[in-house]
């Protein structure tokens, strides 16, 4: 499937402002079920320097800077890529007793994954006794985390909320919605109260019955032979091959497409949107 998308930001001040170094993460990820074919960006006022490069984990960045004062910040990517189905029932986990889930929280995880098992605070324990219940006879460890990604989306309305940090678990458990980031950073911690690596991913998601699309937030689990896999308790799902991501991190705030600052006295208003259409 070869998607193409045009991701729109602006920001219009009242007044003129003076713009800090901004951080681009426009970037799709490559992976064995993606490519891709093109990819540009445009900023506007046109950068007095910029400098690409990967940050500690994987992520493909733009730093920009900018000289004199502007009442408006506009950034735009357009990219094509070519997507494949992916076989999530095809893998051949390793080692064989990670088909016996129980057996994943004494599994021996790297270094490199260390980051990725830390939680915050302690799972509050009433989510922990739901988890343990829903759990409760399922052994197959692909049919545990897909049974537990459904739960987790049956169990909570889905909400828009542009702005702002992800909930902490227990405000998201007394909440009878969240949005898309609140309910990965949920599942995240009981992933890792369960012993799972995972991470923050924020992308695309095409829908083609949608009428407009954004910015979405899943999760990613490290399964042993399968690698990091894609969930997204939003639509209570695992991920297929409409998921784009553009970056994946332990900590959500480090995959947020546009961050900077800036010195002056206004107000900022944001303005965003997505266009995503199959080719």
């Amino acid at each position: 499937m070869r998607i193409r998308i045009k991701h729109t930001t602006e920001y219009f001040f009242d007044s003129p402002v003076r713009l800090h170094p901004h951080v681009l993460r426009l970037w799709p990820i490559p992976t064995p079920a993606m490519e891709v074919e093109t990819f540009s960006y445009h900023v506007q006022p046109v950068p007095s320097g910029q400098h690409e490069y990967l940050d500690p984990e994987g992520n493909r960045l733009a730093m920009v800077w900018f000289w004199g004062d502007t009442a408006h910040l506009w950034v735009e990517s357009h990219v094509v890529v070519n997507t494949r189905p992916l076989n999530l029932q095809g893998m051949l986990l390793h080692p064989l007793a990670i088909h016996q889930f129980a057996a994943i929280r004494s599994h021996n995880w790297p270094a490199a994954l260390q980051p990725a098992l830390t939680m915050p605070a302690p799972l509050p324990g009433s989510i922990g006794q739901w988890v343990d219940s829903v759990l409760m006879g399922y052994e197959n460890t692909m049919e545990c985390l897909f049974h537990l990604t459904k739960s987790v989306g049956l169990r909570f309305q889905p909400q828009s909320r542009h702005e702002g940090s992800p909930w902490p678990p227990s405000t998201t458990w007394a909440s009878h919605s969240a949005s898309c980031r609140d309910l990965s950073w949920l599942l995240i911690q009981i992933l890792r109260y369960l012993g799972l690596p995972a991470r923050f991913v924020s992308g695309y998601h095409f829908a083609p019955h949608l009428p407009e699309h954004e910015l979405h937030a899943w999760v990613e689990v490290f399964v042993p032979g399968g690698g990091w896999i894609g969930l997204d308790p939003s639509v209570g799902a695992p991920c297929d091959e409409a998921y784009i991501a553009v970056a994946g991190s332990i900590d959500p705030s480090q995959t947020m497409p546009i961050t900077g600052a800036f010195t002056g006295n206004a107000t900022a208003r944001l303005e965003a949107s997505v266009l995503l259409e199959a080719l």
